[in-house]
């Protein structure tokens, strides 16, 4: 029940940061919206059973977010709103680093997301996840990019406008040409 109010919560929260900081700014300090941020990024984390498996140090990445949340409110006394406006640059070029990692190991990251649904993949399927996992660390570093163009460089519309809805348009759209690709490709095969 807990953890998934705080999933909901934490997803809202994603979602709605852009919007939260476009309307924040002038009447809230841009630190205690990081702080606030990193703080249910540290519960969710924490919250989340998978995470122990796939990411070993998860103490030490709660640690470290609910650390830098106190250093924050504490220590930082000129906190920019540039910084606040930084945080989605900075979880896009963390899935974008997961991805590409991944591709250096046995298995890709989509590789894994597809074993969880189908134990046996076909030597076609294996290269069909390695391809597919190269295309989402283009996107995500592409999405990376336009995020930190904004943050540094765009009005504070344009930076909420992109980071509150077409990163996730982007995002949206990738996925559902993926499936429908994978759809074909796995019709393709069934046929062959």
């Amino acid at each position: 029940m807990i953890r998934s109010a705080v999933t909901k919560m934490t997803i809202i929260a994603f979602i709605a940061y852009p919007f939260v900081v476009f309307a924040a700014v002038g009447h809230v300090a841009p630190k205690i919206l990081m702080a606030g941020l990193l703080s249910l990024l540290a519960v969710r984390i924490s919250l989340k059973p998978w995470i122990k498996f796939s990411f070993p140090w998860k103490r030490w990445v709660i640690v470290g977010l609910l650390l830098g949340t106190a250093l924050a409110v504490l220590f930082v006394h000129d906190f920019r709103v540039r910084s606040v406006k930084l945080y989605p640059v900075v979880i896009d070029f963390c899935f974008f680093l997961l991805f590409f990692c991944s591709l250096f190991t046995h298995r890709p990251l989509v590789e894994r997301i597809a074993r969880a649904q189908h134990v046996d993949l076909t030597s076609f399927a294996l290269i069909y996840t390695r391809r597919v996992t190269w295309v989402w660390t283009g996107v995500l570093l592409v999405n990376t990019i336009i995020s930190l163009v904004t943050a540094l460089y765009a009005s504070m519309k344009a930076w909420t406008l992109y980071n509150g809805f077409y990163s996730y348009l982007l995002i949206g759209s990738v996925f559902a040409i993926e499936f429908l690709v994978r759809r074909r490709v796995q019709h393709t095969q069934m046929l062959s």
